[in-house]
């Protein structure tokens, strides 16, 4: 005597296939209120289901996919800020929050405009910016920017920091923007070491310019990619000719082979190395110099940068060559010498040997 009322069935078909059916079903009484038989209705809802399954999966796939986002909205290393059309942002990650000092989300959830009293955009010169060249405001007038860098402080009294902005605008199938997205990383210590590097270059090469002997530098190769003044006094060669492979061109023909090789061979023990060759100057001149290679940086133990010295030695070659003479000459004299006093030992030798002989007859 029961009735059914829209209860999901899975009957199964001749072929033995299930389907999902929808059932309705109640008792058929005779005028005495007895059960006569009944009646039974249903409808076939496999695709409705089927469609409800999907719809279910793709919402947990959805709710999935989104909690995967957030984890890495949460996560990222680097600030980023959703903005709607009209300027108010809507959200910020606690990348974003601690790079601006604010404890949580809702110190950010206001219009653009509320933030020019508390932060200041300028220029890295220092030079204020319009609120129109916000990073926002240009993402919002649908511009796509990368590595925008500002100095950025609160009014609140915080510490001048360089932030590097990308930015793009969010848009929908009709091409409208109904998002701003920016992304935002603090550079201050990359650009504090870039501003280090350059000054601590800048006064190596004072120091090289200023340097009373020459100074160069080369790749692993051999490539020159620095020589001083000096260096191009000594050699007698412009410097953009002692560039590339070009101070091999001042280096004595004689010498050039051995030169390659014994750099080859230094650089692959990774060790400092100096040796000594003669300069051809381009008025035929030759002089002696003095070199000594360090090498300088390394990549995965492989030298790959080397500085090095040369001076001009020639004076002091002259003299070595003057002693080495004067020592030839002394050991010539020390052997005619010694000649001479044999000789003359020999002369005084025989004539005495007579005497003797004689006297031993009397």
């Amino acid at each position: 005597g029961e009735i059914v009322v829209n209860e999901e069935w899975i009957v199964q078909r001749p072929d033995g296939s299930p389907v999902t059916v929808l059932a309705n079903a109640g008792p058929i009484r005779d005028k005495s209120d007895r059960i006569a038989g009944g009646i039974i209705a249903w409808r076939d809802i496999s695709e409705r289901v089927r469609a409800a399954e999907q719809l279910r999966r793709a919402k947990e796939e959805a709710e999935l996919s989104l909690s995967q986002l957030r984890a890495i909205f949460t996560g990222m290393n680097e600030g980023i800020v959703f903005c709607a059309p009209d300027g108010k942002i809507l959200d910020a990650n606690p990348a974003a929050l601690a790079i601006f000092n604010l404890p949580d989300v809702r110190g950010v959830q206001q219009f653009l405009e509320d933030f020019r009293t508390d932060i200041l955009l300028s220029t890295l010169d220092g030079r204020g910016i319009a609120l129109e060249a916000w990073p926002i405001r240009r993402a919002l007038r649908g511009e796509s920017f990368t590595n925008y860098e500002l100095q950025a402080r609160r009014i609140s009294g915080d510490t001048s920091k360089i932030l590097s902005f990308n930015g793009a605008p969010v848009r929908d199938q009709s091409g409208a923007t109904v998002l701003a997205m920016i992304t935002i990383r603090d550079v201050t210590a990359v650009k504090q070491a870039e501003t280090a590097l350059r000054e601590s270059e800048s006064r190596y090469r004072l120091l090289a310019e200023s340097a009373p002997i020459g100074v160069f530098e080369c790749d692993a190769e051999g490539r020159c990619v620095y020589a001083n003044l000096q260096w191009a006094l000594i050699s007698g060669r412009s410097r953009e000719k002692t560039l590339g492979f070009g101070w091999m061109e001042a280096i004595e023909p004689e010498d050039r082979q051995r030169i390659l090789k014994d750099w080859q061979r230094a650089s692959s023990a990774r060790r400092p190395w100096a040796y000594e060759y003669r300069i051809l100057k381009p008025d035929g001149k030759r002089i002696w110099v003095r070199a000594l290679t360090t090498p300088t940086a390394f990549q995965d133990g492989t030298p790959t940068r080397f500085v090095g010295t040369i001076e001009d030695i020639t004076t002091r070659k002259r003299i070595e060559e003057t002693l080495r003479q004067a020592k030839e000459a002394a050991e010539d004299a020390n052997r005619a010498k010694n000649e001479f006093l044999g000789n003359m030992s020999h002369e005084f030798r025989t004539p005495m040997t007579v005497i003797m002989a004689v006297l031993e007859h009397l």
